[in-house]
């Protein structure tokens, strides 16, 4: 899909393949109105990316596809540009960079350069609801634009460099929105396109290689390093196409009970397989409490690729072992996020290639979480840089037991599929 646009002045023309339509944009735009809808009033998406990722034209594509893909809310884009300090502040002003002080518009685009109070608190008026204006920023006149737009929409996309930077103040800001997605890129392939960026905005190619060396490098750098995790992560090569770093899918497993028998089999060949191929796994459980560990555990040799494993039956020792205690009171402890956020744990933990995060309700409704499902299951896969998240219904079962078992034929399914055949 051939999508054009004006971004801050300069005119863009963008391709989205059907792959990407299908497999990011849409489960993307289906999952900020299912948040729309179960909050009741508007909610804010924090887009964040590095320098000259993509940011800007693809929260305008969103605002764009939206209209087809959900014409029943309204998204709208806006970004975070339009708090650039003004240029004559920039050039009366200097900060210290490197020891020495120097003028601020030679770094203009740094987290210094912005007004993160006017940001701060325009943010949280546009959350108020009902209409308010946003300023705008034109790359041609080097100035924001104050009540450039009107906002008006259902969701609120805001892209911008900063929006998850873990630093002082900057870090506040992830906890106003309702949801945050970040794009990362190749450093080298981001510096090119800066430099044809500044370039076309009227520098020759020499000035513009070496402002963006000095200046919108180490944005990119502070970015790709500095910035919290997102609740939803892609990456984006020199195309524009975007690889799914976190994806979300219903699945279900076998009509009425799991066979035992089988299940055995199923882990026992997952784990010959896991240590013919030399690859390292772990768990956070909850509600199967340690019960794909247990299988992972029951072939011989199965030392070899599972250090250890993590069994959380409480918010508490889901935060003690690394789960972000956000993470869960923004999406509660049944979601795909917390879930997520579970494998990325235990991941981290124990150094392994592959982690498996589990978290639901069997039988009957968590006292400790009142909003719970009995029997609705969520569960992710991460491999390497990719998390795969996904949603299961279990069907009343006999036993606890059962119901463990039951979600173990179903995870190690997906493993199978998804982490080695998906």
């Amino acid at each position: 899909m051939k999508f054009d646009a004006n971004i801050n002045g300069i005119d863009v023309i963008a391709t989205y393949s059907e792959d990407d339509i299908k497999n990011v944009y849409k489960p993307l735009l289906s999952r900020l109105v299912d948040l729309h809808k179960a909050k009741g009033s508007r909610i804010l998406v924090m887009l964040a990316a590095p320098p000259g990722a993509g940011k800007s034209t693809l929260a305008s594509f969103l605002e764009y596809y939206s209209k087809e893909a959900c014409p029943d809310v309204t998204l709208q884009a806006i970004g975070m540009d339009g708090f650039h300090r003004r240029q004559e502040y920039l050039l009366s002003h200097e900060t210290e960079v490197d020891g020495e002080m120097i003028p601020m518009v030679r770094i203009k685009g740094a987290p210094v350069t912005f007004d993160f109070d006017a940001l701060k608190a325009k943010i949280c008026r546009v959350l108020e609801g009902g209409d308010c204006g946003w300023p705008g920023y034109d790359r041609h006149l080097h100035n924001p634009v104050e009540d450039a737009v009107m906002i008006t929409g259902d969701i609120i996309v805001l892209e911008g460099n900063y929006l998850l930077l873990n630093m002082e103040n900057w870090r506040e800001l992830h906890k106003l929105a309702d949801y945050t997605v970040f794009l990362s890129a190749d450093a080298k392939m981001l510096r090119n396109r800066l430099v044809d960026r500044k370039e076309a905005s009227g520098n020759t190619r020499e000035k513009a290689e070496a402002f963006v060396d000095f200046s919108d490098m180490r944005n990119v750098r502070l970015c790709l390093e500095q910035s919290l995790m997102a609740d939803l992560e892609l990456f984006t090569d020199e195309n524009g196409s975007f690889k799914i770093v976190g994806s979300f899918e219903e699945v279900s497993g076998p009509e009425g009970e799991a066979d035992e028998k089988s299940v055995r089999e199923k882990y026992k060949k997952l784990t010959e397989t896991l240590i013919q191929k030399n690859i390292t796994i772990t768990t956070m459980e909850s509600c199967t409490s340690g019960q794909i560990a247990s299988l992972l555990t029951d072939t011989e040799g199965s030392s070899a690729i599972i250090k250890g494993a993590c069994i959380t039956y409480s918010n508490e020792a889901k935060i003690m072992e690394g789960v972000p205690k956000e993470t869960i009171e923004r999406f509660g402890v049944y979601s795909p996020e917390t879930s997520r956020a579970m494998a990325r744990a235990c991941r981290k933990k124990y150094g392994a290639d592959l982690a498996v995060g589990v978290t639901g309700s069997f039988g009957n409704v968590d006292p400790n979480n009142p909003d719970s499902i009995p029997g609705e299951v969520y569960f992710s896969i991460v491999t390497g840089e990719t998390a795969r998240s996904f949603h299961c219904l279990v069907p009343t079962q006999k036993s606890r037991l059962d119901y463990k078992l039951y979600m173990a034929d179903v995870i190690v399914e997906c493993i199978n599929t998804k982490a080695f055949g998906g």
